[in-house]
């Protein structure tokens, strides 16, 4: 498989945006302000969550747990709730992460960025890949748009293509990476 074309279309070769195509500001409407640390409290999402809405940030990402509190936050506001789900290994069930995602969806989760089965993927298991994707959008019910985190740096190139066919096909949309997992690129 040549994947030169895909990695220059990815990268926008041979496209020049002019310098002042965008204003700093403009940015935050692209970035999810996120509180993901096991030992967040109340008091730091209700702090993100001013932040997101004084500087326009597309969303507001937390565990599932705080996905009432985030949405009550944001209420009236352009800023989405979002949560994780399968976070952060992605190793769970396909069962445990639709209802994850059917409770944070019923809490005002507008948004689900659920972690891709990591080793599932590397055992090259796309029929239950597929499945798990396909049961947290089955849980959205359309309620809340799904995002599939792939950890790109354990993943090789045939891999990502392959998961992200399967994204596709399930209903959902991609989120590369979550910077959790800092180990180096395999060897392609």
């Amino acid at each position: 498989m040549h994947l030169e074309p895909l990695r220059q279309d990815l990268s926008g070769a041979g496209k020049k945006m002019p310098a002042n195509a965008y204003a700093p500001g403009d940015l935050a409407a692209y970035i999810d302000h996120t509180v993901l640390k096991p030992e967040a409290t109340v008091e730091d999402v209700r702090r993100i969550c001013e932040e997101a809405k004084e500087y326009k940030f597309a969303s507001v990402c937390v565990n599932s747990s705080y996905a009432r509190l985030v949405a009550e936050q944001l209420a009236g506001s352009n800023v989405t709730p979002c949560c994780v789900i399968g976070f952060p290994f992605g190793a769970q069930t396909p069962e445990s992460k639709r209802s994850e995602a059917a409770d944070a969806v019923q809490n005002g989760a507008r948004e689900l960025d659920m972690v891709i089965n990591i080793g599932a993927v590397k055992s090259q298991d796309w029929p239950l890949v597929q499945r798990d994707i396909e049961a947290v959008v089955a849980a959205a019910a359309e309620r809340a748009k799904v995002k599939v985190i792939l950890e790109t740096c354990l993943l090789t190139d045939e891999e990502k293509i392959r998961a992200c066919e399967i994204v596709g096909l399930a209903g959902a949309q991609i989120a590369l990476f979550n910077g959790l997992t800092l180990l180096p690129v395999p060897a392609q």
